[in-house]
């Protein structure tokens, strides 16, 4: 349940907005003054603060400085009776979410709660994003392709570019946006927009997110899914934010209009490489996965040079995605802390199977020997897939049995057999 301190010194208002707000689900608590109020703040840490301006003593404004100065991230809104522009801007200056002037509309008093509590969390979110950003701001980079990408982005780092990742899924897109929100030194908050979830692009929503992220990061995901209409609120506000877009590739619907968000600001165009181009950066990125998932199982894997070999030739559709799941899954499943190649999920252990037999084929110059050893390899597949049944294998691969047991002899394959 979320805490509401309301600091007022007119009992009426106090004990109405109590009773009302704990209707709508609040813990409420109420200060008459402002050193009462203060000393709450502390006890109980609200998660947001309703501030009357006009008070005796120590009045609204000092109250928020002090706030604002020992717990910062509580959202404060403030209320008057006889509110204007002035006081308003002045306010929001020194740190207030936002004004309300009395007689206070309830409807919009409840708006602003939500909108505040979602602000808060998204402040903590932030914070925590950041301390582990500091923690993990490592970019792994061993393969030519993305040293290309680390020199392409270090160059626009620190300009007001728009940055458009373009990537498959799993390649490490959000992380990279983040990575460039957190060395950027933004003051603000990384928010997203996804925009295969159609919340996202409701009209209330974009314009919370847009204002959420003022002087931070604004990242969106799959963007070429964006309405007209959400390109037009976006770039309306292109000066308050860093804007970074993503999606899987750049080949814009012809039928569809054109996008407003990239030919309306100046951009540049980062490819984010598949895992399977960037080999090199297999084992680093397994290594740095075992080392965090050690913390959180409380033991340290390690993987045989055979199992190491097997996964460097893996083709990882998934990318990096597929990789940190692997090593988690190895972390939850393994009974031991060496992974041998046995260990190895069986779709891993066929892939590097079958990298070696076309590394077999192209081995050969000429073309019988290349047909000989598939024909050996196909065979022996089908011998396993029938659990050594000569007949079936027969059946399937459409041969007479006796043709077949006189290949099995000449490719040596007896032990496969029934």
């Amino acid at each position: 349940m979320y805490k509401i301190l309301v600091i007022d010194d007119e009992k009426p208002i106090r004990d109405s907005l109590k009773g009302v707000l704990e209707d709508e689900g609040y813990n409420v608590f109420t200060a008459e003054e402002g050193l009462s109020g203060i000393k709450m703040v502390r006890e109980i840490v609200p998660d947001v603060v309703l501030l009357d301006i006009w008070m005796p003593g120590k009045d609204g404004v000092e109250v928020l400085k002090e706030i604002k100065e020992e717990l910062p991230q509580i959202p404060v809104i403030m209320m008057s009776g006889h509110g204007n522009i002035e006081t308003a801007v002045k306010t929001t200056k020194i740190g207030a979410y936002d004004f309300i002037e009395k007689p206070i509309s309830l409807d919009r008093l409840v708006l602003l709660l939500e909108n505040a509590i979602k602000y808060q969390k998204l402040l903590y979110e932030n914070r925590y994003l950041k301390e582990q950003m500091k923690k993990d701001n490592t970019i792994i980079a061993e393969s030519p392709k993305m040293k290309n990408l680390m020199d392409e982005l270090n160059r626009v780092l620190h300009s007001d570019l728009t940055i458009v990742l373009l990537g498959e899924e799993g390649t490490g897109k959000e992380f990279l946006a983040k990575v460039i929100h957190n060395v950027s030194n933004k003051d603000g908050n990384f928010v997203e927009i996804n925009c295969f979830n159609q919340w996202h692009l409701k009209t209330t929503t974009l314009l919370e997110k847009v204002y959420l992220a003022k002087n931070g990061t604004l990242y969106i995901k799959d963007f070429k899914n964006l309405t007209v209409e959400a390109q037009e609120i976006i770039l309306s506000h292109i000066n308050d934010y860093r804007l970074i877009l993503s999606c899987i590739d750049y080949h814009i619907n012809p039928k569809k209009e054109p996008m407003k968000i990239l030919h309306n600001i100046s951009n540049i165009i980062l490819n984010v490489p598949p895992l399977r181009e960037r080999k090199e950066d297999i084992k680093p990125l397994l290594l740095h996965f075992i080392d965090y998932f050690s913390e959180n199982y409380n033991k340290k894997l390690n993987f045989s040079k055979q199992s190491l070999e097997i996964l460097e030739k893996y083709s990882w559709p998934g990318n990096i995605k597929e990789l940190k799941n692997f090593v988690e899954q190895m972390y939850i499943t393994s009974k031991t802390t060496t992974i041998l190649q046995k260990d190895l999920p069986e779709y891993i252990l066929m892939n590097g199977k079958l990298s070696n037999i076309l590394d077999e084929l192209f081995h050969h110059n000429l073309l019988r020997e290349a047909k000989r050893t598939f024909e050996r390899e196909f065979i022996k597949h089908k011998l396993i897939e029938t659990s050594g049944n000569i007949k079936k294998t027969s059946e399937i691969i459409g041969i007479s049995e006796r043709h077949l047991s006189r290949m099995i002899k000449i490719f040596s394959l007896e032990k496969y057999v029934k």
